[in-house]
């Protein structure tokens, strides 16, 4: 199957069901592993705001990955991170959360956005506290994730 098929559409499904969020433990906040820079501008941000999402590759980046619209918006269930958002980035229109709080599938296009790229995302209305945004880069035979820890604060 081509790449060209593959980013037709991406599907994002979440069976956390409303997840209880508790703050991480302090080794889980690190992102040494992330394959690639994730940056939300500004860091810490109010629950609802408009902010920027980007992305860069690393030196051992391939140049044939390219990203998607949509960005996974996580929060620690006291064992696990867990999807409770998916982020739909304002590249071909407003940026969009779509709440996963209870079992749902959606389908998000994936337009094969070059990488690095910066784009408008909206955080979701959640309680202040600490989130991890993860995104997904895709090659020809491989997929990369990402992420940045995210500080929710009060409006």
């Amino acid at each position: 199957m081509s790449l060209a098929a593959i980013l037709i559409a991406a599907v994002a499904a979440c069976t956390s069901g409303g997840a209880e969020c508790t703050e991480p433990p302090e080794d889980e906040l690190l992102t040494d592993d992330s394959a690639f820079e994730v940056t939300v501008e500004p860091n810490p941000v109010s629950a609802g705001a408009e902010v920027t999402l980007s992305v860069s590759p690393s030196e051992e980046t391939p140049s044939d990955f390219i990203g998607g619209l949509g960005a996974d918006w996580e929060c620690w269930n006291g064992s696990d991170w867990v999807q409770t958002h998916t982020l739909v980035r304002g590249a071909n229109g407003p940026a969009a959360v779509v709440d996963l709080s209870t079992d749902s599938t959606i389908a998000i296009p994936d337009l094969g956005l070059q990488v690095p790229n910066s784009h408008s995302i909206v955080i979701p209305d959640v309680a202040p506290g600490t989130y991890r945004l993860t995104d997904r880069l895709v090659g020809n035979e491989s997929n990369l994730i990402g992420y940045v820890i995210v500080e929710v604060t009060e409006g």
